[in-house]
């Protein structure tokens, strides 16, 4: 039962994650002809971190989980805190909580909000652990 239920939940994140890189791709391809490079946040968080939000009614859950460990740390070291993800950001919908707690440390984090976008720092939420998962607080 548990592999199903994984399962849909897999190939659902595959395919919003290939929604994403593909939604992103002509504009990344379109920087590189121009030989502009990618701002930094952008490909460190395309490539290296898997990370999808769920909602139902008023609560929100996300799970964010990094990839490809040798390529982002040093070996014997995990692939955790600024060092490792300097700027880069998760972009959540403009509809999220601007409040997340991490289930796993129950630290609570405040997303970023600026005129373009909703972000959550990585420094921030993948400190301690290469992974993390959010519960979002229902907006006031």
């Amino acid at each position: 039962m548990l592999n199903h239920i994984m399962e849909s939940s897999l190939e659902g994140t595959r395919f919003v994650y290939r929604k994403g890189y593909e939604h992103h791709l002509p504009f990344m391809r379109f920087l590189i002809d121009l030989g502009i490079p990618l701002p930094e946040p952008l490909p460190c968080t395309a490539e290296f971190v898997l990370a999808f939000a769920r909602k139902q009614e008023n609560h929100w859950v996300l799970a964010a989980a990094a990839r490809f460990y040798t390529q982002l740390a040093s070996p014997g070291r995990p692939p955790t805190g600024g060092e490792v993800w300097g700027e880069s950001v998760l972009v959540l919908p403009p509809e999220a909580p601007r409040q997340w707690v991490d289930i796993l440390t129950g630290k609570t984090y405040n997303a970023k909000e600026s005129a373009t976008s909703l972000t959550l720092p990585l420094q921030s939420i993948c400190q301690h652990l290469p992974l993390a998962f959010l519960a979002g607080s229902p907006k006031s």
